[in-house]
């Protein structure tokens, strides 16, 4: 019964570990567009060209061409449930 607590726990501890690396990755890329006196209001952007200024500043990312209404919301979602999970793992 308590191996699979542990791995529980462990398979928690790196999904928290890669939440918190990639978080850290946006914000030097926030850092870093802000610094370059870029824009990081979304909405002076044309519809759906902030990603494209946003991507430039991620060292390897790909366009995975989720566009659309629920794309976004997907993606929220899966990040508010991440962020719910790392909370409870390092119990703030």
């Amino acid at each position: 019964m308590t191996i699979p607590n542990l791995m529980t726990a462990y398979k928690a501890h790196k999904l928290c570990t890669q939440f918190l690396k990639s978080y850290s990755t946006i914000q030097q890329a926030f850092k870093q567009m802000e610094a370059d006196d870029v824009s990081l209001d979304s909405s002076t952007y044309p519809d759906r060209t902030f990603y494209k200024t946003f991507i430039k500043y991620l060292k390897g990312a790909t366009d995975c061409g989720a566009y659309g209404s629920n794309s976004a919301h997907v993606c929220f979602n899966m990040y508010r449930q991440i962020m719910f999970l790392c909370l409870i793992h390092i119990k703030l």
